[in-house]
């Protein structure tokens, strides 16, 4: 046993479907410096990216990746990715697909699934918003009518109502989670409609933090 665990590992290669740009953007910037981090670690590791994979093209890039970079792991950053590599999972089951959950808890033995507890720093992020607040109107430019993102707000609204009995949050969407027009938009009337004097986002870009 002794002399197996000390082989050196052997090369492993991730192929990384990112839905958004990487640069100036929330959740895929963050998704990449986990992978820049795994690249870091462990130089048994090796990885292709790709950006802006919409859910139609979420099967063909990951087989290219696993045709022409000979790619072990799949991972997609969301869930609208994730339910296609279903699809392929028994295709390949030398490979492993990982991708987000957000409703859909399905998974199989190399289709993984994961999420964060998002819920608990959104908690504490309403928190600051309900005490930094001096209207008690709190915005939030939200991507669409989701179930992880009604979780976030949820704990968000319940950090603000906990430090500040009176304040309102309202959420308006913008229709994806990565679309920077809409979300500049969406902020400028949460604070000229609603007199929102702080903003938060469940969106993939910086648009509304340009705004504030």
């Amino acid at each position: 046993v002794l002399s197996k665990v000390s082989k050196a590992p052997r090369d492993i290669t991730i192929g990384a479907e990112w839905f958004s740009i990487i640069e100036g953007t929330t959740w895929t910037q963050q998704c990449q410096k986990a992978l820049d981090w795994l690249l870091d670690e462990f130089p048994n590791v090796n990885a292709v990216v790709q950006t802006e994979v919409m859910p139609d093209k979420t099967i063909p890039v990951a087989e290219r990746m696993i045709r022409e970079k000979d790619a072990d792991i799949i991972i997609a950053n969301t869930e609208f990715m994730a339910i296609p590599l279903k699809d392929i999972k028994d295709k390949y089951p030398d490979k492993y697909f990982i991708s987000q959950t957000n409703a859909n808890i399905e998974k199989g033995r190399n289709w993984i699934r994961y999420y964060a507890k998002q819920y608990q720093s959104t908690y504490l992020a309403g928190l600051l918003a309900g005490a930094l607040t001096k209207t008690n109107h709190i915005g939030v430019i939200g991507a669409m009518y989701d179930v992880v993102i009604c979780r976030r707000i949820n704990a968000f609204t319940l950090g603000a109502q906990e430090v500040n009995p009176n304040v309102k949050v309202h959420m308006l969407y913008c229709g994806q989670w990565f679309d920077p027009p809409s979300e500049k938009e969406v902020a400028e009337t949460l604070i000229d409609k609603y007199n929102c004097d702080v903003l938060t986002q469940q969106t993939d870009s910086s648009a509304g933090v340009k705004v504030a």
